[in-house]
């Protein structure tokens, strides 16, 4: 926290003003009825402005009205960090796609200036016709992509207005929007569930909004990256980061992402999201929702310019987007995942039954997984003298200690749950199993072993542990380890903040966080793992 605080006051040092010389009010007796009356009038027309300035700047006009709000870097939520409306409104995102939010001839002109800048970087030449169509076309996606989301934006804050009888009643509601208020597509205007606890995004239909790749990459390219073949490189959080940064690839170098039928990819996504359950439709629920083509042979493969990367090629890409813009691109593809996250139904490609992702979540807590605060403890020893070597590395880069979040010691643990009052809630173990001094030293700590819970072996899996700790309240992992890095990058890209991976005790003897939540996203801490 206080290395945060220090680079804070250096990115925005105190402004020099000038001393100013206190005025002698004696000196200006205002007595007079008609400078009473204009004083009375400026006041009027201040206090007029004051109220103008809190009714648009409040979290519920315009861009906060809808109740979404931004997630800060720092993990908290705009709604419990500050309570003065215009800090919220500072935070608040403006997803309304309104034109009367922002100058349009001036988005236009740097919208366009940007996709002619990103065409002649791909090699077209800007005087030729070519150019010109593809420039224009793009620009015209664009364009039908905002008018979109801004009309069915207005339609959805109508229903949700608390007039949604009167504008129905209207000739104009019914025949405009017949479709959305239909009893059977009605948008869901509920909360963003998983397991049945809320995400900190608003509704579903808000939830698709934030998404800022509406537009696939490689629209007009002949270039694939093709996912082929079985072969993972290393585990489940190695093979996550793998098909992330194959999305990434494609975003970075704007070509088409292809996917062979019978890829790594399908077996390790299936098997916690996207399950077949329409065998007509899914294939192609897959490729909108992910910005893909799945290709079923060889012989569809011609035509396109095919870029191959084995799994540990994509395991150590690194992209050049500024970090602001990797973060925002990788949450985007996590929150598409846990959009359509396994509930026991359907099948993987190879016709076997999926499991629950909810599984580990309802083994502990049942009925009351909604509402139950509580703590997840991610203890993961890799492989003891590797994983020793890779928290060293990982303590030079972040500065965090190196051991800490190996051994999970009590008063780690304490250091971090006492503070928030976490100590009075459930504490869940999720292992690996390969030091159980972790879990007997935790057991046999006073204050937390009545506490702790432990994943019972049958509801155990990767998706089901994967989804307990990343729903959790307070999360405590180790940043050495990829499993613990894709929990804590899921719990930002839904909203959720509390993660602590990267701590170290100060000059005081007392355990701080050293690496804010961006850690996880940044390549010069986390290197591939990011």
């Amino acid at each position: 926290e206080t290395q945060f605080l220090r680079q804070s006051q250096l990115d925005h040092p105190p402004s020099k003003t000038k001393a100013i010389t206190p005025i002698d009010n004696t000196q200006y007796s205002m007595t007079t009825p008609h400078m009473k009356r204009g004083i009375a009038a400026l006041a009027l027309v201040a206090l007029c402005a004051n109220v103008a300035l809190n009714i648009f700047t409040s979290n519920s006009y315009g861009g906060g009205g809808d109740g979404v709000s931004r997630r800060r870097l720092d993990g908290t939520s705009p709604n419990t960090a500050a309570s003065d409306s215009t800090q919220i409104a500072k935070d608040d995102v403006n997803i309304n796609g309104d034109d009367d939010q922002e100058d349009a001839e001036s988005y236009y002109f740097h919208m366009r200036h940007r996709i002619a800048r990103g065409l002649i970087k791909r090699g077209y030449d800007r005087d030729s016709e070519r150019f010109k169509d593809l420039l224009n076309k793009r620009v015209a996606e664009v364009i039908e992509e905002r008018r979109k989301v801004a009309h069915t934006r207005t339609l959805e804050r109508r229903l949700k207005s608390g007039w949604k009888h009167v504008w129905l009643g209207t000739h104009r509601g019914e025949q405009e929007n017949r479709a959305l208020v239909d009893e059977e597509q009605t948008p869901d205007l509920s909360p963003l569930t998983v397991c049945g606890r809320p995400a900190d995004l608003g509704t579903l239909k808000d939830f698709n909004l934030l998404r800022d790749y509406s537009v696939c990459p490689g629209g007009v390219s002949q270039d694939v990256l093709l996912l082929e073949g079985s072969q993972t490189f290393g585990r489940t959080g190695n093979n996550l980061i793998e098909f992330l940064h194959a999305l990434q690839f494609s975003r970075d170098k704007n070509v088409v992402l292809g996917i062979m039928s019978d890829s790594w990819a399908f077996q390790v996504i299936l098997k916690m999201w996207m399950a077949i359950e329409d065998t007509e439709n899914w294939e192609s629920q897959f490729e909108e929702a992910f910005c893909c083509r799945i290709f079923h042979s060889q012989e569809e493969l011609e035509g396109w310019n095919v870029i191959h990367k084995d799994t540990k090629e994509l395991f150590g890409y690194l992209s050049g987007a500024p970090l602001e813009e990797y973060v925002a691109s990788q949450e985007d593809s996590i929150r598409t995942l846990f959009e359509h996250y396994n509930t026991g139904d359907g099948v993987d490609k190879r016709d076997n039954p999926v499991q629950d992702m909810c599984s580990g979540i309802d083994a502990i807590f049942g009925e009351q997984r909604s509402s139950v605060y509580y703590s997840v403890i991610h203890s993961r020893h890799l492989e003891g003298a590797p994983g020793v070597r890779l928290m060293k590395r990982m303590a030079r880069l972040s500065g965090c200690d190196p051991t800490a979040a190996l051994e999970m010691r009590p008063d780690y643990i304490k250091s971090i749950l006492e503070p928030l009052g976490m100590m009075q809630h459930p504490i869940v173990l999720v292992t690996d199993g390969q030091d159980f001094s972790v879990i007997q030293r935790l057991l046999t700590d006073s204050q937390i072993g009545p506490r702790l819970h432990v994943v019972p072996e049958e509801a155990s899996w990767v998706g089901g542990d994967l989804t307990l700790a990343i729903l959790s309240d307070v999360f405590i992992g180790n940043p050495a380890s990829s499993f613990s890095g894709f929990i804590a990058k899921s719990r930002l890209a839904l909203g959720f903040g509390h993660n602590y991976l990267f701590r170290a005790k100060n000059a005081n003897d007392r355990w701080v966080t050293v690496c804010g939540d961006n850690c996880v996203f940044d390549s010069e801490i986390m290197m591939t793992m990011a």
